[in-house]
């Protein structure tokens, strides 16, 4: 669909071993943990500059969401979706791109 979005749920971390530290630009992303999950370094590859993700908490699996397109402007986009979303909305961050 023209000007559509796809979100994805990632699921968790591959692990750290298969993080190659040479193919990651550690200044390009806030904590890091997105570079663990193999779906997202794809989609960052696929969509350079077009994903943005954040992590879901513990108790709800802890999985990585990604969403495709332009980082969302969070302050409205917060106020458009319910009082438990609301706060949630705020959490998502842009993947810098890596080397692929």
């Amino acid at each position: 669909m023209p000007n559509g979005r796809i979100i994805v749920n990632c699921g968790g971390t591959s692990g750290a071993s298969e993080v190659d530290p040479k193919s990651v630009d550690r200044k390009s992303f806030s904590d890091g943990s997105w570079v663990q999950n193999s779906t997202i370094k794809a989609l960052s590859i696929a969509f350079p500059g077009q994903i943005s993700w954040k992590r879901m908490p513990k108790d709800n699996g802890a999985n990585f969401l990604a969403l495709t397109g332009p980082m969302p402007d969070l302050d409205s986009w917060s106020t458009m979706v319910p009082e438990p979303l609301s706060a949630n909305v705020k959490q998502w961050r842009p993947c810098e791109e890596i080397e692929a």
